[in-house]
């Protein structure tokens, strides 16, 4: 009993039994360490166990040649540890048998799609493409990092034989918007793929190469960018001399003047968001919170409950509740990006009255530069920096678009190729 489809997780019948032997019935975590081999069912959550779904293959990993270690549905959680029973190797077969019937009712061949299913996130495979399970087409190599809902992780594609970031979300916790900490939060993983194949390749975001939904689990295939977070490298070696900083500055304008021009904005340009690829390329990702603008022009609706964003990089009309340009909104995030580059520090805390940094600030260079002086952070500006900065971090009746980010005497004169040769 053979299957065809490109999008699902289950084994044949006869692949089932011929694995029971060395079957790993495991109620996993999201390994921290995929090189540990996964250990005895338990969960650790926070959620009533009377929620989960029913034991099937949605729920325990059948060890597969090379995979077993990187599909599966709950990530770490830090409440109540409850203990699953053992499941045997009869329940493997049965939940093998139980998978493949779901499977063949629901599934067309190669390239076709799980029939009900509302989720735009199954990958539609081409007709000259091989048709291959995602849990045989990517080899685990290791976890890069956490995320809200899962882990993020390093793999080889078989297929295209090359090394793909996957970013691994439990979708128990992505429709009931909770963080696998128990936190409330808006991101979606699902919206992210959205907006991403919306949007045209550029050499400064991101790629997505593709994306599948296999039982719980969302995974969104994208391009590997080895070199961790632009927060990082700031964090470690301080501010960055003013050649470098234009670079990476430069790169993420036009990334997100890019967005722009195709009718989206980010609303969570941060440097945790900002990857390294070298020296002197930078990458824009997790569009988990984007929006596309109005088409008419119009301003956002105030937001009422939980903000896009994180609150450092947070546009002060949006904090307040305000209608909003969401393209001001970026334009304001990336003149706190462009503040932490050049100095290794937040501008404020918030982009609040009550807050006393934004209140001095807002008043414009003569506020930046006393702001700047106070902390004794003024000789890493010159002139053409701080009269950028006091145009974004500004009202948004006085802030610059990107076009004119673009266009501003500290962005477009040329800089010291040195930065790009260390």
């Amino acid at each position: 009993m053979k299957r065809n489809c490109s999008t699902g997780t289950c084994l044949s019948i006869e692949q089932g039994c011929s694995k029971q032997s060395n079957a790993l019935a495991v109620l996993s975590l999201f390994a921290e360490e995929l090189k540990t081999e996964p250990q005895p069912c338990k969960f650790v959550f926070n959620v009533p166990y009377t929620h989960l779904p029913r034991l099937t293959l949605k729920t325990i990993i059948v060890e597969t040649e090379h995979f077993h270690k990187l599909h599966c549905m709950y990530s770490k959680m830090d409440v109540d540890s409850i203990e699953m029973p053992s499941v045997t190797s009869d329940d493997v077969a049965s939940s093998v048998a139980d998978c493949s019937s779901i499977y063949s009712s629901n599934h067309e061949d190669c390239g076709g799609s799980r029939s009900g299913a509302s989720s735009p996130a199954l990958s539609v495979v081409s007709s000259d493409k091989v048709c291959l399970d995602p849990l045989d087409r990517f080899r685990a190599k290791k976890a890069l990092c956490g995320s809200l809902f899962g882990n993020v992780i390093l793999a080889e594609d078989t297929l295209e034989r090359r090394n793909v970031a996957i970013k691994l979300s439990n979708t128990v916790l992505v429709q009931h918007g909770t963080s696998c900490r128990g936190a409330a939060v808006i991101e979606n993983p699902v919206h992210d793929v959205d907006i991403q194949r919306m949007v045209p390749v550029h050499p400064h975001i991101v790629t997505l190469h593709d994306a599948f939904e296999v039982d719980n689990v969302h995974w969104m295939v994208m391009e590997y960018v080895p070199h961790g977070e632009l927060f990082h490298l700031v964090s470690r070696n301080g501010p960055l001399p003013a050649a470098m900083a234009r670079i990476i500055f430069s790169q993420i304008v036009s990334a997100v003047a890019h967005l722009h021009k195709h009718g989206v904005c980010h609303m969570d340009i941060s440097m945790e968001n900002i990857l390294i690829a070298d020296p002197c390329t930078v990458k824009l990702t997790d569009f988990g919170v984007a929006r596309l603008l109005p088409a008419n022009g119009e301003q956002f609706e105030p937001i009422v409950g939980p903000r896009p964003g994180k609150w450092r990089y947070m546009a002060p009309e949006v904090v307040s509740g305000q209608a909003f340009d969401g393209t001001k909104a970026d334009a304001f995030a990336l003149g706190v990006l462009l503040y932490n580059l050049l100095t290794c520090s937040a501008p404020f805390e918030v982009a609040h009255t009550r807050d006393l940094r934004w209140a001095v600030m807002r008043q414009g260079q003569s506020g930046l530069s006393h702001l700047l002086s106070a902390q004794n952070l003024d000789h890493l500006m010159d002139e053409a920096s701080l009269d950028l900065l006091s145009k974004l971090l500004a009202p948004a009746e006085h802030r610059l678009t990107v076009a004119e980010i673009q266009e501003h005497a500290w962005v477009s004169q040329r800089s010291d190729p040195t930065p790009c040769q260390e």
